[in-house]
């Protein structure tokens, strides 16, 4: 029979009642044949010790059964065991925490100007001059000026003359004043073509601001208009972008539920979620004229 644990007690019960019938059979045979053969009496004793009674077998057999199956559901859980344990024993993905979180998330930033008409330098008696070379006749320059057009030549801004080495953009950026339609104004002497007289009036130029991320991603915000300041996605990471595509409208931030509307939205935003130690940007873009979730990463350290 097949030791089975936890049948201890059976298995004690069961080895008794076979003692009895072997003892009777041995005293039998001897009563029979004093002169047989101990060898043949010592067998006779075995194949009856070996034939247990019929009662007996048949409490035997449920334990014999079992036998089988139990060694396959034992290695089955054993399986199972070791699997659990590789399972556990398997170190996940380590998630950015708060301790590697970089604390500057803005690697670098500048302003500048859209000039929506062509210059030249040109020196004259009197010093240097920014000359109008060409206009875009779609253009609208009541917003930037209706004195600018072709053969216009500007002698100061904001009464300082033009510098020999500067550019029209360089001299406006120098005290720039960013007004809420996203324009910077400067005054500017000028003299008409066609005229001998100087004249002043007001140059307006839209303003661009132009930042890098500490993870890669170039940006530019703008004043649009009616839609206000929007940013813009320019340019991706060398390593590969997560969730932002090149043209992307940053409209706002789930998790600090701010909007990205403003010149500095998007780094009001981005310490924010520094100081709450969350290691991605949850926003929601403009892209191809439909909003839609992005995720981005923040800069670790």
């Amino acid at each position: 029979y097949v030791m089975m644990t936890g049948d201890t007690p059976q298995q004690e019960t069961t080895s008794d009642t076979t003692a009895a019938p072997v003892e009777q059979i041995a005293e039998t045979v001897g009563a029979a044949s004093e002169t047989q053969d101990p060898t043949g009496a010592q067998i006779q004793d075995n194949q009856a010790a070996e034939q247990p009674p019929v009662e007996q077998a048949q409490q035997q057999e449920p334990d014999v059964i079992p036998a089988e199956p139990a060694t396959g559901d034992t290695a089955t859980a054993s399986d199972a065991g070791v699997q659990q344990a590789e399972i556990a024993a398997t170190p996940e993905p380590a998630a950015a925490t708060a301790a590697n979180i970089a604390e500057t998330q803005i690697a670098f930033g500048h302003w500048d100007v859209d000039i929506p008409f062509s210059t030249a330098r040109r020196r004259v008696p009197t010093g240097t001059v920014i000359a109008v070379t060409g206009v875009d006749p779609a253009l609208d320059t009541k917003v930037i000026g209706e004195w600018v057009a072709r053969g216009a030549v500007i002698y100061t801004l904001n009464g300082s003359p033009i510098p020999d080495d500067a550019t029209l953009a360089t001299q406006v950026l120098a005290n720039l004043k960013v007004d809420p339609d996203g324009y910077t104004r400067v005054a500017a002497r000028y003299r008409p073509l066609g005229q001998t007289r100087p004249e002043n009036g007001l140059l307006a130029l839209p303003v661009v601001r132009m930042f890098g991320l500490t993870n890669g991603y170039s940006l530019t915000t703008r004043n649009t208009g009616d839609a206000g300041w929007q940013t813009v996605v320019t340019g991706l990471p060398d390593t590969g972008a997560d969730g932002l595509q090149i043209g992307d409208v940053l409209l706002r931030e789930a998790q600090t539920e701010m909007n990205i509307d403003g010149i500095e939205s998007l780094d009001a935003v981005l310490a924010a979620l520094v100081s709450q130690d969350k290691p991605q940007a949850q926003l929601t873009v403009l892209r191809n004229g439909a909003e839609t979730a992005a995720v981005m990463q923040l800069a670790q350290e």
